[in-house]
């Protein structure tokens, strides 16, 4: 007579065999979704650096204005910041007098394809990162804003030329016109700032 001497696995060990596995993947998961989020930080500051590479390449080739920098003129683009609302496409003036125009990039002014830095991980149209600038064609400045993430918090990282104000301390910045943090709103919603707003 012969005896079957084949073994398996228990129930009980194959549920702590799952038990542990599954531990081990949400460790994973979780350390994995911090790698992401830098790395996305990263392709944002990144971005931001290309963003104002082609700004200055364009702009010293005499090829742009400083205000065509600026794309837009529907709601999407009107700003409600520290000096009022402003239509991306209209100039307005700051408190010391200097014309602005603030809004999203436009890419194909700087001969950039927009599509380029946009998150290629998502396919919804409001998580893409968000590029926002301001223009002030007198002073040859520019300010550009990226949306980064950081403990879940929306913040704003600064790139471009800086004017300081003639009458003050203050140097135009970019914050978002609901919080003093930094952070842009979703939308590319900027605002016109202090030093102290900028990240």
């Amino acid at each position: 007579m012969m005896r079957n001497t084949k073994k398996a696995f228990t129930l009980v060990e194959l549920i702590v065999v799952i038990t542990i596995l599954a531990i081990l993947g949400t460790i994973a998961f979780i350390s994995l979704q911090g790698y992401s989020g830098e790395a996305k930080n990263s392709k944002v500051t990144a971005d931001l650096r290309n963003i104002a590479s082609a700004i200055e390449t364009a702009s010293t080739r005499n090829s742009i204005v400083l205000f065509d920098v600026v794309s837009g003129t529907g709601a999407q683009n009107q700003v409600a910041g520290t000096f009022g609302n402003v239509n991306s496409n209209t100039g307005a003036t700051l408190t010391f007098g200097t014309n602005y125009r603030v809004g999203n990039v436009n890419f194909s002014a700087i001969g950039q394809n927009g599509e380029d830095f946009k998150d290629p991980n998502s396919t919804n149209a409001a998580s893409n990162y968000i590029f926002a600038v301001v223009t002030i064609p007198t002073f040859k400045s520019y300010q550009l804003a990226g949306q980064i993430v950081e403990n879940d918090v929306k913040k704003a990282r600064i790139n471009g030329t800086y004017y300081r104000d003639p009458a003050g301390s203050d140097v135009v910045g970019l914050i978002s016109p609901a919080t003093a943090s930094g952070a842009l709103i979703d939308g590319g919603e900027i605002g016109i700032g202090t030093a102290n707003n900028l990240y």
